[in-house]
Order: C-alpha cells, then sequence, then structure tokens
C-alpha cells in the first residue's frame, strides 16, 4: 500500500509528531511504501526505518516562514500541490496538521474554535484583542472549515483521541450523521521506546543533583500554560511550606513561559526546587526517576503522556482539562489506585494536598519523613 503521511513539522518532543513517527515506523515495518510530506524534520523514523520491509520517503514541504499565519497557510496550500504533483498514487493520504488534502484527518488538537472559546473564557481583555487581530486563528479555522465540509460530504473520515474530541467539533460544525465518519483511537503507546534501556535512576537523581529521600515530581510536555505548569509550580512552594523535601522536574519546551515561571519560582523561593530540562529524548529514564506524575492540563484533546507514566509505574495526577481525564476516572471509580484526578484551573493547595494523597497511598513518602511530619 502506498500511504502520504503529512504534517507540518516533526520533533521528537512534540506528542502529535512522536504519533506520527510511530505510525510512519510501523506502516514501514509491515512492508508499506511511505511518503512524509512536511516542513520540517528532526530525527525521526527516517533513520530507524532503515532495512525494513518497506520504503519510506522524506518530502520537503516548501513553506513561507515571515509569520505564523503564513507558515500554516502556506503549508497547507503547498502540500496539497506537492501532493496533486507526486508521480505516486497514493491509496490513501493521512494528515496530523490541518491541511486541504486528506481522506483521513488525525484531529489531533480536535477543534482550534473550542481552544479560542477556552482562551475567551478564562483570559483577560488583552488575550481576547489578541486573538482578535491575530490572522493566525483565521487561517486555521478557514482551513478547519474546509476540512469538516469534506467530512460533511463523506469525502474524508476523521480520527479522534476522545469522545470529548469529537463532541468539541460537533459544537462548532455540521459534519453529517454517517455511522462512520468519526473514529475515537486513543494514541498509541510506542512500547519499544517505553521498554528500552532506562538509565539507573540512582544515576538519573545524581545527575540532577537530587537526594533518594527526596519526593520528585515529573512534568513531561511542552505548552506549558494550558498544562497547568503554573499551578504545579504553585502546588511546590505549598508542599515546601509543609516542611516537603520535594523537588520538580520539567521535560518539555516552552521559550516565553519557562521565562514567566522561573520568575514566578523565584517569586515563590522555590528556583532551586525546580529543574527545567527543555526537550527530552530520553522520557524513559526520567520516569524512573519520579515519584508522582504532575500534569494539570487546563485543555488537552487527550494527553499520551499519562499513559506512558502509568505504564511505567507511576501514580499520575491529571488535569480535568485533558481527554485522558475519563479514562482515568473510570479506572479509579472501578477500584484502581492510579492518582487523582483535578478541577482546572488547579488551585495550588487543592493540588498540593492531592499530591500528598497520592503520595501518601503510594508511601512515597516514607524515605523523607512526611508522613511522620503529617501526624
Amino acid at each position: 500500500m502506498n500511504v502520504a503521511i503529512v504534517l507540518m513539522k516533526y520533533n521528537p518532543y512534540g506528542g502529535y509528531e512522536r504519533q506520527a513517527a510511530l505510525i510512519t515506523e510501523t506502516l514501514v515495518e509491515r512492508g508499506d511504501a511511505v511518503t512524509v510530506f512536511a516542513g520540517d524534520w528532526k530525527g525521526g523514523p527516517i533513520e530507524t526505518a532503515k532495512g525494513l520491509k518497506g520504503s519510506l520517503v522524506f518530502h520537503k514541504v516548501p513553506v513561507v516562514r515571515l509569520s505564523s499565519w503564513l507558515k500554516v497557510l502556506t503549508f497547507a496550500l503547498r502540500s496539497r500541490r506537492e501532493i496533486e504533483n507526486s508521480s505516486t498514487g497514493f491509496d490513501v493520504i493521512v494528515a496530523f496538521d490541518r491541511t486541504l488534502k486528506m481522506d483521513i484527518y488525525r484531529a489531533g488538537n480536535a477543534c482550534h474554535k473550542e481552544w479560542l472559546a477556552y482562551r475567551k473564557r478564562h483570559n483577560d481583555f488583552m488575550d481576547r484583542v489578541s486573538v482578535s487581530t491575530n490572522m493566525l486563528h483565521r487561517v486555521i479555522n478557514t482551513i478547519e472549515e474546509s476540512i469538516f465540509k469534506g467530512v460533511n460530504r463523506g469525502d474524508i473520515k476523521v480520527v479522534v483521541l476522545s469522545k470529548s474530541g469529537k463532541e468539541q467539533i460537533e459544537r462548532f460544525y455540521t459534519v453529517g450523521e454517517k455511522p462512520d465518519s468519526f473514529v475515537i483511537i486513543p494514541p498509541a503507546i510506542n512500547l519499544k521506546r517505553l521498554s528500552g534501556n532506562s538509565r539507573p535512576r540512582k544515576k538519573v537523581r545524581d545527575e540532577l543533583g537530587i537526594k533518594e529521600s527526596t519526593l520528585v515530581l515529573l512534568h513531561v510536555g511542552s505548552g506549558f500554560k494550558i498544562k497547568g505548569l503554573k499551578s504545579t509550580v504553585g502546588a511546590l512552594a505549598e508542599l515546601v511550606k509543609r516542611g516537603v523535601d520535594v523537588k520538580l522536574i520539567v521535560a518539555g519546551q516552552d521559550k516565553k513561559e519557562t521565562a514567566r515561571l522561573k520568575t514566578l519560582c523565584l517569586k515563590l523561593k522555590v528556583s532551586e526546587r525546580v529543574r527545567f530540562l527543555g526537550g527530552v529524548t530520553d522520557v524513559v529514564s526520567l520516569y524512573g526517576a519520579a515519584d508522582i506524575f504532575v500534569l494539570p492540563s487546563n485543555f488537552e484533546t487527550f494527553g499520551i503522556v499519562f499513559m506512558e507514566a502509568l505504564y511505567m509505574g507511576l501514580p499520575v495526577i491529571a488535569g480535568r482539562g485533558a481527554g485522558a481525564a475519563a479514562l482515568i476516572e473510570e479506572a479509579l471509580k472501578s477500584g484502581k489506585k492510579i492518582g487523582k484526578v483535578v478541577d482546572v484551573p488547579a488551585a495550588p493547595s487543592v493540588l498540593a494536598e492531592s499530591i500528598l494523597e497520592v503520595a501518601k497511598a503510594e508511601r512515597a513518602f516514607e524515605r523523607s519523613g512526611v508522613i511522620e511530619l503529617e501526624k
């Protein structure tokens, strides 16, 4: 089978990019011919797919990078042209980004209008002015409208990551009543990646300057604002006030928010307790070094990192804004003690209490003496 995979960029840190890479490698491994149309590619299955049964070709899509809206628009237009001009007859075209040529649309971010509605409810006046004057949002909404008109005609199938993702789209678009228009497929976990050789827990902690007796919280993911990292930093400060020996590891990229959060850490006097690592390829070792995975997401279609953390044996504290929170709540109701789901935006004091509760259940505080402190 000849398959085209379309996405704006690939990097080893983004969630949807890693999903595209995993699907690409799986297709090549089973013997399919895959062409990846992307504006940028950094690492990934280009190398790992060598020697497998199928074939993999990377086709660079030229984009104009003068502004964010021009980049999105030119990628949508040029990727369509590149696919139509390709000599390869594709059996199926799978788009991981908003573009104009596809058979299957993996709506990893569900619906942009839902995201704008969220910002209108929660952000200030200046943010609303920014949204109304930024051409990027108009471009994205226009491309989405084209996609969902195709869904309504029956030309395009949509893969959403959760039930909430489908509901978001249906709130803003008419997509017809065909039962096969939507398929709910949660993100896949790369078991080979998670089962690979991770570095010993003590070695990783030593490299980070963290004692074995310290309670370690872990955040994995870029887009710090929507993933509630400010709340996590605030909760960390609350725990420190209560005498807890605790540190926070942050893996992910967000240049603007990193600067703001570092300023917050200084204000709360917890700078020495937070490690901003940026993009990390060896996330597996971080899962092994941590005690609790904390991600109080305000808005997230799913959140594959929750499933990864659970697979690696970590209890998770999830924000109700993540699509994965519904699955976690179902597991909790069935009696599985895997963590906690918190309302968002999470108040730091409430989040701190949740961390204490989960830690006690996991006996993660036995080494740091916090159980004795709480008596």
